[in-house]
């Protein structure tokens, strides 16, 4: 998360839920977990305790925040289209309401300035998000947090009174319609929260991590533990050689996804310290493929993220 500090007005700008854009500013217009469930949500928790680790002088004001942050809950992804789960949107909607406290509510010191507290203004807000099922569904569960129904905000505010003197509200206790910019593939736009996507420096660099040193002496050295293999048996097209760490991500994913919802896999004999060697292979591997400092394509999608974040917070503090 950044925030843009000042001693005058601020606005503010959010970037939210994995590949999600959601700004926020006052007075412009930009467009732009029990053990278990923490290790499927590590990167989604990390950007939530940077969040709350910034401070700011109580003499300055926050003119602009912008956040990335990740999608909640899923089913797995070894099968192709993912899709939130109830956990999921739960968590998103927990995420948008700690937003509004910290941001929106009136009695908090970092509150932007001129906006509006309960009541969501479009200019005051920009949300976006590819176009992909999960993380629509994400950004629109953040939102509902961010901006609950107006009649348990501010009942007067949510309610407007007609020529015959009867008293209206929108359906769901006045709920809130805060649009969602749903970026198409072939969007120019998209690079900015995508920048991965279709680029092919990036897939080659991505691509030789699996030809490096490391790698290889990864795959020789570590080997998932034997239970796996029994446990996998029921996946109809894993066979036991592809049990290596070239699959260590996509085998934490479901074994971690099976121990949060499935009660009948074997993935539920999977102890804690199992389960924590799981992940930090898949977070080994995830890195190794998104990062090398004399590679910087394996992280172009990460300098695009950064220069779209720039460009938010400049037009916030222009």
């Amino acid at each position: 998360m950044a925030e843009a500090l000042t001693k005058t007005a601020p606005p503010l700008s959010f970037i939210g839920s994995s590949r999600c854009l959601l700004d926020f500013q006052p007075s412009t217009f930009s467009p732009g977990f029990d053990s278990i469930i923490q290790y499927q949500h590590r990167r989604f928790a990390l950007q939530c305790i940077q969040i709350w680790l910034l401070g700011v002088a109580v003499a300055e004001t926050v003119h602009g925040v912008v956040v990335f942050t990740r999608h909640g809950d899923r089913v797995t992804k070894h099968y192709g289209k993912q899709v939130i789960t109830s956990l999921g949107a739960q968590q998103c909607y927990k995420v948008g309401s700690d937003y509004r406290s910290r941001y929106l509510e009136s009695d908090f010191s970092h509150r932007i300035l001129h906006i509006s507290e309960d009541k969501h203004i479009a200019s005051q807000a920009y949300a976006s998000a590819p176009d992909q099922s999960l993380l629509k569904s994400s950004a629109t569960a953040f939102l509902q947090g961010l901006y609950p129904p107006l009649v348990d905000l501010d009942a007067e505010v949510a309610t407007s009174t007609l020529n015959n003197g009867s008293d209206s509200t929108s359906p769901l206790k006045g709920y809130q319609y805060v649009f969602l910019h749903v970026e198409k593939s072939n969007s120019l736009d998209t690079i900015w929260i995508k920048g991965d996507d279709g680029c092919p420096a990036n897939a080659a660099a991505c691509k030789s991590f699996g030809t490096s040193e490391e790698f290889l002496t990864r795959m020789d050295a570590t080997k998932v533990f034997t239970a796996a293999s029994t446990m996998f048996s029921s996946v109809y097209d894993y066979k036991p050689e592809n049990l290596t760490y070239k699959n260590a991500d996509d085998i934490f994913d479901l074994i971690n996804v099976a121990c949060i919802h499935n009660r009948t896999w074997l993935a539920r004999n999977v102890t804690n310290e199992e389960l924590f060697q799981l992940c930090t292979l898949a977070d080994s591997a995830e890195v190794g493929s998104n990062f090398n400092a004399s590679q910087p394509e394996r992280a172009i999608h990460a300098q695009t993220l950064a220069a779209g974040i720039l460009e938010q917070l400049s037009q916030t503090v222009a």
